[in-house]
């Protein structure tokens, strides 16, 4: 089976920049695409598979601020800004699970996931027509994980093992004019990085030793791992520059 939905969002917005008179100055625009694609390998009823494939793109300003004016009021929702402000943004995303049934009421279930974010931000950094201060930054996430599990889930006695593996990164940063002096302001440019890498491995019982009474426990070892480097220029200060590492490993029990 295979369904496709789309989603259009659209709006003019309330608020005016009236330095370039632009009555749309707050407008956003969104268009979210998606589909799912549910089948039976060979037509077997004791295997599924099921795909969702999402794309989201955002467009516009939906962070529109006003000001009020001397004798004015923020219903008015007016602003006067020399830069222009936008935080265009697209998702895309991807997700496969696959249930397999085995012999003795056993289940295998195997969830894949990848997704990719990418937003980007510009602004007028000291919000008025006065100084030339800007900011552009931007925000970039990409995630991949697997969640593998066994599961018995049928009877009084009910039991699941799995294991779960995790790739994560993160970008971001902003660069732009302002802050000091007044009113030429300093350049500026930050930019981070991070890596985190997760493994686990995790069990979970529930034994119904009466009826609708339940003993539930469960434990989790789980080991992460994270690389985090950072990057600042300002002005004609010197460049800063840090990198850290980190590692942990824990056993989580739950009664």
């Amino acid at each position: 089976a295979l369904r496709v939905t789309y989603l259009h969002q659209q709006s003019d917005g309330q608020e005016t920049n009236t330095h370039y008179q632009d009555d749309q100055f707050g407008a956003t625009r969104r268009d979210d695409l998606e589909a799912r694609l549910r089948w039976h390998p060979a037509k077997n009823q004791d295997a599924t598979f099921d795909l969702a494939l999402v794309q989201d793109r955002s467009r516009g300003n939906p962070f529109a601020m006003v000001v009020q004016k001397p004798g004015g009021s923020l219903f008015d929702r007016e602003t006067a800004v020399n830069t222009g402000s936008s935080y265009p943004a697209d998702r895309q995303a991807a997700t496969l699970n696959a249930t397999v049934a085995l012999p003795q009421d056993l289940e295998l279930k195997s969830t894949t996931s990848l997704q990719r974010l990418d937003v980007n931000i510009a602004y007028d950094l000291d919000a008025s027509t006065l100084l030339n201060w800007f900011a552009l930054g931007f925000r970039n996430e990409t995630h991949l994980s697997e969640d593998l599990v066994l599961a018995k889930r049928e009877g009084r006695r009910q039991w699941l093992i799995g294991a779960y593996a995790e790739h994560s990164e993160y970008e971001f940063g902003a660069s732009g004019v302002g802050f000091f002096p007044v009113p030429i302001g300093s350049s500026f440019d930050n930019q981070a990085a991070e890596t985190v890498d997760i493994a686990a491995l995790y069990s979970r019982g529930d034994w119904e030793f009466v009826d609708h009474f339940h003993l539930t426990g469960g434990l989790r070892l789980n080991h992460e791992e994270r690389q985090f480097n950072y990057a600042s220029v300002f002005g004609l200060r010197p460049p800063t520059a840090s990198s850290s590492q980190t590692k942990s490993t824990e056993l989580l029990p739950q009664l």
